[in-house]
């Protein structure tokens, strides 16, 4: 069982001298951890997320005498200052074999909003050395024994391991390619390499600001990193010991929200950006959509319009957009686009609602979906012969929805692309 390497363990105990032997193990082991005293003016301003590892000390200072169920609405209460609701899936480790009170907290947490995936009980003096340090392989087995009726959690743990794995791999080859020996040339070099970076990105523009040209190294670092994560994860991520695959139809509406996490995000810049979807009111093209996606115009009742921007990311990068300036001197940069519908269809209905398609000019359409947006099951169905240009003015941030993710985005210009450029075949039969 490896416990997380990426600096998301947490140990609560308000008794320094008890906890310095566990934070001396983790730290002899290479384990990054951040160590809370319990107190509430130490807790951190802002709950954190990824935190997958929580040791915690069941009586903190003030809680003496308390009963438990004052005392667990207490630890709850410290817990909430720490993991954030985002959290994702975590364990907690407990620092007693009262399972009354952790019951109580283990009850908490999943009312407050944040449960953990499971819980273990270990009692401290049993597992102290006579050297005065942890046995943290028992720590190790106790937590494996545990999470082997729930073992998924471990694939996140290795999966984060392998990525943090990687991060690290990847800074030391790149910043080595520098000179460590004058830091202070060591620095004004990498800044150099940087801007080499961005520059071989972006084509060498230079009219824009300093975070742009970073944000744009960092595009192509992204590029880089991956390769060398996924040629990581393909020799050394396994398996946990114990665990397999299981074989399981997943529910349609769970695949949709799959795909929406793998696929889509909602995150937006300031500004208008590749892959950003937005919604329209041209009635013209909602209705001329409707009669080429469905027979005889019978289109589902809930249908919205939507525009997608499919800028390449390099045009913007090496300032190629079309751009058109005003007697006031402001710039308005072009966008190119294409048009599609958002339809909400009933999961269990899908192919019933497929059959309702249109077969002609089937060629011509993308389909994005099922996903889950805005609490129900979604397609969005872009057609290839709506493609225009735009002022970036039109993309305003109300009508702002979510946005595709690179590899879905890559994919729909390409076949963008091919069907502009398509010669089509005139044979005789």
């Amino acid at each position: 069982m490896e416990i997380s390497n990426s600096g998301r363990i947490v140990v609560i105990d308000d008794k320094s001298e008890e906890a310095m032997p566990l934070l001396a193990t983790l730290g002899r082991d290479g384990l990054p951890y951040v160590y809370y005293d319990g107190k509430p003016d130490s807790l951190p301003e802002t709950a954190q997320g990824g935190i997958r590892f929580v040791f915690l000390d069941i009586e903190l200072q003030g809680m003496e005498g308390q009963n438990d169920k004052t005392k667990a609405s207490g630890l709850t209460g410290r817990l909430k200052r720490i993991i954030s609701k985002d959290n994702g899936p975590y364990v907690i480790v407990f620092w007693t074999k009262h399972k009354e009170v952790i019951e109580l907290v283990v009850e908490n947490c999943k009312q407050s909003g944040f449960p953990p995936v499971a819980w273990v009980d270990i009692e401290k003096t049993e597992l102290l050395k006579q050297d005065g340090t942890y046995n943290i392989q028992e720590i190790k087995n106790k937590i494996r024994d545990r999470l082997r009726s729930i073992g998924a959690f471990r694939l996140y743990v290795a999966w984060e391991n392998a990525v943090n794995h990687a991060a690290k791999k990847f800074v030391s080859e790149f910043a080595a390619l520098v000179d460590f020996t004058d830091s202070e040339s060591w620095s004004k070099n990498t800044s150099a390499l940087f801007h080499e970076l961005y520059k071989a990105y972006s084509g060498n523009t230079e009219n824009i600001s300093d975070d742009e040209k970073f944000k744009y190294a960092g595009h192509l670092i992204n590029r880089s990193f991956l390769d060398q994560l996924e040629s990581l994860t393909s020799s050394q991520l396994r398996l946990p010991d114990g665990f397999t695959l299981t074989k399981k139809t997943t529910d349609k509406t769970t695949i949709a929200k799959m795909n929406t996490s793998l696929f889509l995000h909602k995150n937006k810049s300031g500004k208008p950006c590749p892959g950003y979807v937005y919604k329209d009111d041209n009635v013209s093209i909602s209705d001329a959509l409707k009669k080429s996606y469905f027979k005889d115009g019978k289109a589902p009742s809930s249908l919205s319009l939507c525009k997608i921007i499919i800028t390449p990311e390099c045009d913007i990068a090496n300032d190629k957009t079309l751009k058109h300036e005003n007697g006031n001197g402001a710039v308005y940069q072009y966008h190119r686009t294409v048009y599609g519908l958002l339809c909400q269809i009933d999961p269990d209905n899908l192919k019933q609602e497929k059959k309702r398609f249109n077969d002609r000019g089937k060629d011509a359409r993308f389909f994005i979906g099922p996903f889950w947006h805005d609490g129900s099951v979604r397609w969005l169905i872009i057609h290839f012969m709506t493609i225009s240009v735009q002022p970036e003015s039109e993309f305003t941030q109300d009508k702002f929805l979510f946005a595709i993710k690179r590899d879905l985005l890559f994919d729909l210009q390409s076949k963008t692309a091919n069907h502009v450029n398509r010669l089509g075949n005139f044979q005789l039969g």
